[in-house]
């Protein structure tokens, strides 16, 4: 968590002090179309909540279940809120300066010297960097987080809803058998496919990043290399000449 955090504000740091204007206005655009999304599954996720809370089956089983589902739903509801906030936040910058200012913490701190050219690093570690707001990222983050809280809420409260019906025998349908557990193994065999599967993916798609970044990392250090030794080489052949 603290990992990605740091990953994240080191991103919105080189988007105010390295990226140009035009990449400053799309990371607002994008930033606009996903809360867009999270209001829409949130809205969904509420409903779906409210609905569950009008069963009367949920009556008959322990408490816990119906205050999962609550606590669900009211993070729903607050993933909504937040993301409306966020989407006024966002909608206030109408520039790209405007929108660096936003994303600023008000503080600098000396820029790094560059690595690949020592007289423009020289000349770049004079302009001090913009240092990224932790509130700003939080503004950008809370609405997804409380949302992924919620679904696992919702899920879990799922689960026990449906495990607590087959140990107490309550009557979920019709029929002469309430056949409970095969709708609670059926239910957490779909879950966990879909989780492992998508985890997986998730996890795979990590280690590929991880491993492009080392790849470019060291492509751009060969670069560096031959372009050192290219500028030692026409200055060699000028000093012959």
């Amino acid at each position: 968590m603290v990992d990605n955090e740091m990953a994240e504000l080191e991103q919105l740091e080189q988007l105010i002090n390295d990226r140009p204007d035009e990449e400053v206005l799309q990371f607002r655009q994008a930033q606009l179309a996903s809360g867009g999304l999270n209001t829409v599954v949130g809205s969904l996720l509420a409903a779906a909540c409210t609905t569950m809370l009008t069963l009367d089956s949920l009556s008959n089983v322990n408490l816990t279940v119906r205050g999962m589902i609550t606590v669900s739903l009211m993070l729903s509801l607050m993933s909504v809120y937040f993301t409306l906030v966020q989407l006024r936040e966002l909608s206030l910058p109408t520039s790209a300066q405007t929108l660096r200012d936003w994303l600023w913490n008000g503080r600098h701190r000396p820029r790094p010297a560059s690595n690949k050219d020592p007289e423009k690093g020289a000349e770049d570690s004079s302009k001090p960097l913009k240092e990224s707001s932790l509130t700003a990222n939080i503004l950008l983050q809370a609405p997804f987080e409380l949302l992924s809280t919620a679904i696992s809420l919702f899920l879990g409260g799922v689960a026990a809803y449906l495990g607590l019906a087959m140990k107490e025998e309550v009557i979920l349908g019709t029929g002469d058998r309430p056949n409970n557990e095969a709708m609670l193994i059926t239910f957490v065999v779909c879950t966990a496919f879909t989780l492992l599967v998508f985890g997986q993916a998730l996890g795979q798609k990590d280690r590929e990043r991880e491993r492009c970044e080392r790849v470019q990392a060291a492509d751009e250090l060969a670069a560096d290399e031959l372009a050192k030794m290219a500028k030692m080489a026409r200055q060699q052949a000028s000093v012959k000449t």
